[in-house]
């Protein structure tokens, strides 16, 4: 549910981006003022520090999902060692 909610939420700035650059542009085209140059280079360096942490939430999210797979990969070779020696010992709990 947490991923559906993140892919949720990066598509709606998506578009709310898209909606404030698409006027902007249409804004630029019929009267570009110094004003709104300005307004559409700051909007663009909005755009691209969005996307920046996107990728980096994305990164660390893919990141930690490795880390886990690995970690858990790890357990259950410890937890199947456990099991044969468990089942040795049960068989000849002396060890003889």
């Amino acid at each position: 549910m947490n991923d559906l909610l993140k892919t949720t939420e990066d598509l709606e700035i998506t578009a709310d981006l898209l909606m404030v650059a698409t006027t902007l542009s249409e804004w630029k085209k019929r009267k570009p003022t110094d004003e709104i140059i300005e307004l559409t280079q700051a909007f663009s360096r909005i755009v691209f520090y969005v996307s920046h942490l996107q990728f980096e939430r994305n990164s660390y999210d893919i990141a930690i999902s490795n880390v886990k797979k690995v970690k858990n990969e790890e357990i259950m070779k410890w937890r199947e060692r456990a099991e044969v020696a468990e089942k040795a010992l049960s068989s000849n709990p002396l060890n003889l």
